[in-house]
C-alpha cells in the first residue's frame, strides 16, 4: 500500500500575499493552460484554508451521501448559504472572477467535490476529518497518471494513481453518478437526475454491509514458567526447598518451607507465618461469561460513529468487550482432627475477561443508512476466536494459615464464578491421602511417609451464591511439588486444574 504524506509547503510559498481578491485572481489568470477542474481546485484550496465554515459545510454535505458516495454536487449547493449570508459560490468568487467562475460552471455542468474514505487503506477518511484544522489539500481528477495538488492556491505535490494521502484531501471531479437532463439556458437552470437507479437513495434504513476482518497474532498466552531471579527474590524459601529436594517423591518441598526439615531429617518446628498464595489463574471455559451487564463478556454489538484505526489494537479490544467484571472464587477448605471444616480461603478475584483471554480476530462492519444520515461502524468479537492466557495477579490471594499437623494434609479448592445474591449449600465427598503422618513431641514435628498410601473419605459442605457458575474442584496435597523443573533461567511451577480453571499455588513466609 502506498501513501503520500504531503510535505509542509516551503516558506516562500507560505509568505505569498493572498490578502486581496485582485492579487489572487492575477495568480490564477496567469495560468491559462489550466483545465477548468484544476483552476477550480486551485481556487477551492484557498477558500477551504481560509474558512472553517466552508470545510464543515463540505464534510456535512458529503456525509449525506446523496448519491451513495461522499460527494458534494456543486450545482445543488452553489447557492446554499454557509455563513453570514455567504453562499458556496460567494466563497469561490473570493478567489475567481465572475467571468472565470461562469466559464468553469458552463464547461463542467457535473462539477463535484469528493471527500475520500480511505480508512481501509490506513489513510485519510472523511469520518476522521477534523474540520477545525485548516491544512487541507485539493486535487482534481484527470486522465493522466498524476496531477498536481494545491494548498492555499499553490501546487505543492504530485498525486499519482495508487497514492492515498494520510492528510485531509478533497478531490474536484465530474460526478459520474449524475446526468444532465436539461441543459441550462439564459432563463432556466439545468435539470439533473441520477445516471442510474442504482445511485438513487434507497428508502431502506440499512442494507447488507461489507465486512472487514482484522487478524491479530495472539499475544503471549503466558505459562507456568517464571524467571528464576525474580522468583528467588519473592519466594526464597521455595527456591531453597527446590534446590534441596528437587523432585524427590519422598522429599516434600513443603517440609523445608513449613517446618525447616532438611534432607535426611524427620523433625522440625512449624513456621506459623507460612501461607499459601494463589499466584496466577487461567480460565479454560467461557461458560461463566453470562449474558448480563455484570459479568465481563463480549458485546453483542456496539455502533460507533467513527471508525477505529486498525493500528489501535487497545481501542478495538475495548470495542468488543463490555465493562463488567468476572468474580472468580477459589473456596479452599481442609478439616481439623475432629473432622470439622476449616475454611482457609473464600476471597474473590475480580478480573476483566480481556485479562484472561486474547482475541485473534475482530470483525468490522459498516452500515450504510439513508442519504440524509451518516454511516455507523459495528465491531464484533466471537467466543470461538478467544484464546485462554495466564493472568498473574497483581496482589496474590493469600490463604489463611494451614497447619498440616493438626489439620488434614489435603486442601480442597472449589472454584466458581460468583453471580447473584442468594446462597445455597453444596456438599462434596473427597478422599484424603494418608500417605503422610505428622506427630508432635517436645515442640518438634516428626514426619512419617506411609507405603502403600491409604485414603480417608470426608464430606465437605460449603456455601456458594445462588446462580454462580460452578468451575468444579481439585485437591492440593502437602506432598505436591511447588517447583517441578528448571531450564533456561525459568522455574516450572506446579499447576492445579479443576477442568475449567487452572491456578498456581505457592507458599510464602508472610
Amino acid at each position: 500500500m502506498k501513501k503520500n504524506h504531503f510535505l509542509i509547503i516551503a516558506t516562500a510559498i507560505i509568505t505569498i500575499a493572498i490578502g486581496c481578491k485582485k492579487e489572487v485572481a492575477s495568480v490564477i489568470e496567469s495560468t491559462n493552460d489550466f483545465s477548468e477542474k484544476e483552476q477550480f481546485a486551485q481556487a477551492l484550496s484557498i477558500a477551504v484554508h481560509e474558512s472553517e465554515a466552508l470545510r464543515a459545510f463540505i464534510k456535512t454535505e458529503a456525509l449525506k451521501e446523496f448519491d451513495k458516495d461522499y460527494d458534494v454536487f456543486y450545482p445543488y449547493v452553489r447557492d446554499l448559504e454557509i455563513a453570514n449570508g455567504k453562499t458556496f459560490r460567494d466563497y469561490m468568487l473570493d478567489n475567481l472572477s465572475e467571468l472565470e467562475l461562469a466559464r468553469i460552471e458552463q464547461a463542467l455542468p457535473l462539477l463535484n467535490i469528493s471527500v475520500p474514505d480511505w480508512e481501509w487503506l490506513d489513510a485519510f477518511s472523511i469520518n476522521s476529518w477534523d474540520t477545525s484544522d485548516a491544512d487541507v489539500v485539493v486535487g482534481f481528477s484527470s486522465s493522466s497518471k498524476s496531477h498536481r495538488v494545491y494548498y492555499k492556491g499553490q501546487a505543492v505535490d504530485e498525486l499519482s494513481v495508487g497514492m492515498f494521502p494520510a492528510n485531509p484531501t478533497i478531490i474536484v471531479k465530474e460526478n459520474e453518478r449524475m446526468k444532465v437532463v436539461s441543459p441550462a439556458t439564459r432563463s432556466e437552470q439545468a435539470l439533473y437526475d441520477f445516471a442510474d437507479e442504482a445511485f438513487r437513495p434507497e428508502p431502506v434504513t440499512r442494507r447488507d454491509p461489507p465486512e472487514i476482518t482484522y487478524y491479530y497474532p495472539v499475544a503471549n498466552p503466558g505459562s507456568n514458567l517464571v524467571d528464576t531471579t525474580e522468583f528467588q527474590q519473592s519466594f526464597p524459601e521455595v527456591v531453597a526447598a527446590w534446590k534441596e529436594y528437587g523432585t524427590d517423591p519422598f522429599g516434600a518441598q513443603r517440609r523445608l518451607v513449613y517446618y525447616g526439615i532438611h534432607s535426611g531429617e524427620n523433625e522440625g518446628t512449624l513456621n506459623p507465618h507460612i501461607k499459601e498464595n494463589i499466584l496466577a489463574i487461567r480460565l479454560i471455559g467461557i461458560g461463566c461469561m453470562d449474558d448480563n451487564d455484570i459479568d465481563s463478556r463480549l458485546r453483542d454489538h456496539t455502533f460507533y460513529d467513527q471508525g477505529i484505526p486498525a493500528s489501535d489494537m487497545e481501542a478495538l479490544i475495548n470495542a468488543v468487550w463490555n465493562s463488567g467484571q468476572l468474580e472468580i472464587m477459589l473456596y479452599a477448605t481442609t478439616v481439623d482432627s475432629s473432622g470439622n471444616k476449616v475454611v482457609i480461603n473464600e476471597k474473590v478475584i475480580p478480573v476483566h475477561a480481556k485479562k484472561l483471554f486474547d482475541i485473534s480476530k475482530i470483525e468490522r462492519r459498516y452500515w450504510h443508512k439513508t442519504w440524509f444520515t451518516r454511516k455507523e461502524y459495528l465491531y464484533i468479537g466471537r467466543y470461538a476466536d478467544l484464546t485462554p492466557k495466564w493472568y498473574y495477579l497483581e496482589y496474590p490471594v493469600r490463604f489463611e494459615h494451614w497447619e498440616p499437623t493438626s489439620e488434614s494434609s489435603y486442601i480442597t479448592v472449589h472454584a466458581y464464578e460468583k453471580d447473584g445474591s442468594s446462597t445455597t449449600t453444596v456438599t462434596e465427598t473427597v478422599k484424603d491421602n494418608d500417605g503422610i503422618t505428622l506427630s508432635y513431641t517436645g515442640g518438634q514435628y516428626t514426619f512419617t511417609f506411609n507405603s502403600p498410601n491409604t485414603y480417608t473419605e470426608r464430606t465437605v459442605n460449603y456455601t456458594i451464591t445462588q446462580g454462580s457458575d460452578d468451575l468444579y474442584w481439585t485437591n492440593m496435597n502437602f506432598n505436591d511439588y511447588i517447583i517441578t523443573g528448571e531450564q533456561d533461567g525459568k522455574y516450572s511451577l506446579k499447576v492445579y486444574s479443576t477442568g475449567y480453571l487452572e491456578f498456581i499455588l505457592v507458599p510464602e513466609d508472610c
